[in-house]
This record gives structure tokens, C-alpha cells and sequence, in this order.
């Protein structure tokens, strides 16, 4: 078997597809381009979709929580507290003298309790040293006679101010306390 070469005018000139399906069977309309509607929709279908999950976005990133909703605890509010110089006091009883030394800080309720308190410091410390003058020596020894005393500390501080909005002490610490 030779082979034959044909001249280019015999050869085909386009390469025809056979399964290529006439444009009349596929339901095209003549004169109109395959996917020319197709473009517009699929465009709109698209901004429609953007539109939407940005306002989606919007709205539960701008909208408060309800409250049904799982709150984290509040954080407690730090404490303020205040410093007062120590004291020291004589304790008498039955002809015999002990001395006293405490050293007191008070938990206060706000800034405003604090200016207040620095306001009336010569009234507080005077009050307070009055209590710690009437102590029994072996009673403030105690850690119920301790606490006894803080309590009283506390109360003595809130009555100064009561019916003046003064401030409010919540709790008295102890930062020093000797007897001798």
C-alpha cells in the first residue's frame, strides 16, 4: 500500500463535528445568542444575594442583644480603697494601762465617698479614736472581738456622715494591730 497525497483542494477545508446537534432541534430561537438572558439574571441573582447578607450583617452587629440571650457575668466593680494613718491608744483597766496600735483601711463605695471622707478626716479620726479608747484589751484580742471591732469602726464612720450623704464605708480592714 502506497500512500496517497491528495491535492489541497481535495482535503476538506473545516473540521465538521458529527455530533454536533443543528441549532433548529435545540429549541434556539433564530437570530438570538446562546446565553444572552442568562448573563442579566445570574448579575441580579448575585447583587440580590450580596445585598441581602450585608443587611444580615448590619442588622446583628448594630442590634443589642436580647435577654434570652447568654450574658457573660458582670465584672465586679474593682474596690476603692482608703488608708488611714494608724492609731494608738491607751487602754485602762482595774489601775493597769496597755497600749493599742491599729492600723485601719476602709473599703469605700465610690470616688465621691473618698473626697467626702478626706473632707471630715479630723471629725472621722477623732470619732474613731473615742471607740478605740473603749476597748477592752482582752476582748480585741480575739478574732471575734476583731471583727466586733471592725463592725463597730464601720458603723461609728457611716453615722458621722448619716443625713449629711456622706460616704458609705463597706468594710474596715486591718493593716496593723498590736496590744501591749
Amino acid at each position: 500500500m502506497h500512500a496517497q497525497h491528495s491535492s489541497p483542494s481535495t482535503m476538506p477545508t473545516r473540521f465538521t463535528n458529527p455530533f454536533r446537534v443543528p441549532a433548529g432541534r435545540r429549541g434556539e430561537r433564530p437570530g438570538r445568542q446562546q446565553g444572552s438572558l442568562g448573563r442579566p439574571l445570574l448579575a441580579l441573582a448575585a447583587l440580590a444575594v450580596l445585598g441581602a447578607s450585608a443587611s444580615a450583617i448590619t442588622y446583628f452587629v448594630t442590634t443589642p442583644r436580647t435577654a434570652t440571650a447568654v450574658q457573660a457575668p458582670a465584672m465586679a466593680a474593682i474596690p476603692l480603697f482608703y488608708l488611714l494613718d494608724p492609731f494608738t491608744v491607751t487602754l485602762t483597766r482595774d489601775h493597769s494601762e496597755r497600749l493599742l496600735h491599729v492600723g485601719l483601711t476602709l473599703e469605700l463605695a465610690d470616688e465621691a465617698s473618698r473626697k467626702r471622707l478626706a473632707d471630715y478626716m479630723p471629725v472621722v479620726r477623732s470619732q474613731v479614736l473615742l471607740l478605740l479608747g473603749e476597748q477592752d484589751a482582752d476582748a480585741v484580742q480575739t478574732a471575734a472581738g476583731k471583727r466586733q471591732l471592725a463592725a463597730d469602726v464601720r458603723t461609728t464612720i457611716n453615722a458621722i456622715f448619716e443625713g449629711r450623704g456622706g460616704p458609705t464605708v463597706n468594710n474596715v480592714l486591718f493593716n496593723a494591730f498590736v496590744v501591749q
